[in-house]
Order: C-alpha cells, then sequence, then structure tokens
C-alpha cells in the first residue's frame, strides 16, 4: 500500500500552518481500514480506537 497521496495531504496541511497528525496502518488498504472501522475486525488495525480518540479530543462532550 502507498501512503503517499495521504502523506501529500499532510504535507500541504502543515505548509498551510494545520496541525496534523498522519496515521498510517501497514498492510491495509482503503477497503481494509474501513473495514477496521468494524467491531468484528478491529483485529485488522486499531482504525475505530483511534478515530473514537480523535472525536473525543474535538468533540466538546454532551455528558
Amino acid at each position: 500500500m502507498d501512503p503517499g497521496n495521504s502523506e501529500r495531504l499532510a504535507a500541504k496541511l502543515r505548509a498551510h500552518g494545520d496541525a496534523v497528525k498522519l496515521a498510517l496502518y501497514p498492510g491495509l488498504d482503503h477497503r481494509k481500514l474501513v473495514g477496521a472501522l468494524s467491531p468484528y475486525l478491529t483485529f485488522l488495525a486499531p482504525v475505530l480506537r483511534d478515530c473514537i480518540a480523535f472525536i473525543n479530543k474535538v468533540a466538546p462532550s454532551t455528558r
């Protein structure tokens, strides 16, 4: 899997002053990355956990 597009996007965002954390999941293509969002396929990569952590960090709590 070639993460080139993700790396180029991250570089462009950084060049404009945006804070970027690029998460790469070796061995996962787009299909497997989306699949890893399923609770049944979390063994593929920690994509779901990372997305939840990001949302909890940037979204205001409604609890």
